[in-house]
């Protein structure tokens, strides 16, 4: 078998053994493992790959100069260099969007220069497997997105940037989850901001990383994007010919070159307007352009989700070169000295400043601007401020704005004849509520209390509010103590910080346990023992001790 190569090394980490091979990419191969204990079979996924790759390897590093020796200690500081990765994976263990680190062995060549490096890892189904014969549906491409950014998410808390998300590193769990994989070439964000190597793949690189430029963790929202364009145009990345035309290896050149030069993206074929918008957005050729955040990313996603006919803002602004920059600025000086010898004086105001173009608030949040309006002989001028969507922003007549629900509104100021328009998103301050169980069993008449831990931390102090669907059922106290009181099932709902999950909670008959009253002992039961050939023991009722 091609693998036998391997098998000498079996049981792998004590006790596992390869089953198949399923997958194989560029750095390595991925194998089927198996585990039998007690009659019951465990699988897992383990990943190989060895270093360097081939002989040719080794014989192009000596043609540099390099001795036998060198070329060893060169090619011991990659696997050194890659078990610094295993430190990573195990700090991104127990995210339930990424790929599961479980183990890892290292095993040195005996005969020539070269190590095998076998990880392993839950065993999950790829995204590419799964989408080779199907297409997937919009909800399904939502919820990759949504779960792909809360993988992201994680990852910026601790600093990581991955550089090369792709469908062959998205992968998906029985649960129906998404989760991120193989972070081998992942850096921390230190080590890149002056810039690295060209890793990755490049029909998902950010511009930036392809020319060698200095990035931040936006290259991944980049890339992610790209992913979800390609879903959402049949299974093409932007600039390759429309389905079902031909393509050639010129079309994927050209494309590439289209879209690292900054050429604008046309949208995707599938999607709703506002869908297309978030993609666009997230594909941004200029990095301040982009979503600034997976967390931004994610919000318009959900947003969208529920609300298909909603309409983003895309800051989508396109490549625009430096000569029309100093072209406009050239202008615009020469307009202000033709406004300056006619003294031209404004008729209406210029601008109103006191709050930014684009906005994010809290839902539940209040913010009051302090507006100026000029040229200075405006200042006095009364600022009305009125908001295209009170659902989810109101504006009070003192001029405060109110966060209401999760969306997108904007805001109309007017002074004096003049008016300009303020975009405000108004997202929930908490993301995920955690530590209850989807289904709560109770017994009628008891008690038990629900400890949830709120997620991102820096708002874990939120207050929470609990509600019971039914309260004929159950109760629950505002330090979420739920009491059962009838049989049935209903649904509890935690919320805090504008966000809010619902529980199953089922509640059970209480049965008392079966009373037994001992007997009188008499002549007659001890007659009826003995004659029943009993030599031992004592009677009580209907049971027996011995």
């Amino acid at each position: 078998m091609p693998y036998d190569n391997y098998r000498k090394h079996e049981p792998f980490f004590g006790s596992w053994y390869i089953k198949d091979k399923i997958g194989e990419g560029a750095y390595g191969k991925v194998f089927l493992i198996e585990r039998h204990e007690l009659g019951a079979v465990y699988r897992s996924a383990m990943k190989v790959m060895t270093i360097p790759q081939d002989k040719g390897e080794i014989q192009s590093i000596m043609s540099d100069g390099m001795s036998m020796q060198e070329a060893t200690e060169y090619f011991r500081n990659v696997v050194d260099s890659i078990v610094n990765e295993f430190i990573l994976m195990s700090r991104l263990k127990g995210n339930s969007n990424i790929v599961s680190y479980e183990d890892h062995m290292i095993i040195e060549h005996e005969d020539d220069i070269g190590w095998d490096i076998l990880i392993r890892m839950e065993l999950l189904t790829p995204l590419i497997s799964y989408t080779a014969d199907r297409t997937m549906c919009i909800e399904e491409i939502f919820k990759l997105g949504i779960d792909m950014c809360k993988a992201l998410e994680f990852c910026r808390r601790i600093d990581v940037i991955h550089r090369d998300i792709k469908p062959e590193n998205i992968f998906i769990a029985p649960s129906g989850d998404y989760k991120l994989g193989d972070f081998g070439i992942a850096k921390t964000v230190e080590k890149t901001r002056v810039g690295l190597s060209r890793k990755g793949t490049y029909p998902y690189m950010a511009p930036e990383v392809y020319k060698g430029e200095a990035y931040g963790p936006t290259v991944d929202v980049y890339s992610l994007g790209i992913v979800l364009y390609k879903l959402l145009n049949n299974n093409r990345t932007p600039f390759m010919p429309p389905y079902p035309e031909q393509i050639t290896y010129d079309d994927r050149e050209e494309a590439l070159i289209k879209r690292i030069k900054g050429e604008q993206i046309p949208p995707p074929d599938k999607g709703s307007q506002g869908l297309k918008q978030a993609i666009l957005k997230a594909c941004a050729f200029a990095p301040e352009d982009r979503y600034q955040s997976a967390s931004e990313f994610r919000a318009d996603l959900e947003m969208l989700q529920t609300n298909p006919n909603a309409v983003i803002k895309a800051s989508v602004s396109g490549h625009i070169s430096k000569k029309k920059i100093i072209a406009a600025a050239i202008v615009a000086a020469i307009l202000a000295c033709i406004g300056t010898v006619y003294g031209l004086i404004p008729k209406v105001p210029e601008d109103i400043s006191g709050i930014g173009p684009d906005e994010t608030m809290y839902i539940g949040d209040s913010l009051k601007p302090e507006y100026t309006v000029t040229p200075s002989r405006f200042s006095d001028e009364q600022v009305i401020c009125t908001s295209s969507d009170e659902s989810i922003v109101t504006v009070d007549s003192d001029g405060t704005i109110t966060a209401i629900a999760a969306g997108t509104a904007e805001l109309e100021l007017a002074a004096a004849g003049y008016s300009e328009t303020v975009q405000i998103k108004v997202v929930p301050k908490i993301t995920d509520i955690r530590g209850i169980d989807d289904e709560i069993s109770l017994v009628e008449g008891n008690s038990v209390k629900v400890s949830p831990e709120l997620l991102p931390a820096e708002f874990s102090d939120e207050r929470i509010t609990y509600s019971i669907e039914d309260t004929s059922m159950a109760s629950v106290s505002d330090n979420g103590t739920l009491t059962g009181i009838s049989p049935g099932t209903t649904v509890l709902t935690v919320s805090a910080g504008g966000y809010s999950e619902d529980y199953s909670v089922v509640i059970y008959n209480y049965v008392a346990p079966k009373q037994t009253t001992p007997s009188t002992k008499s002549s007659t039961t001890k007659e009826s023992s003995e004659s029943s050939g009993s030599s031992s023991g004592e009677s009580f009722g209907d049971e027996e001790f011995f």
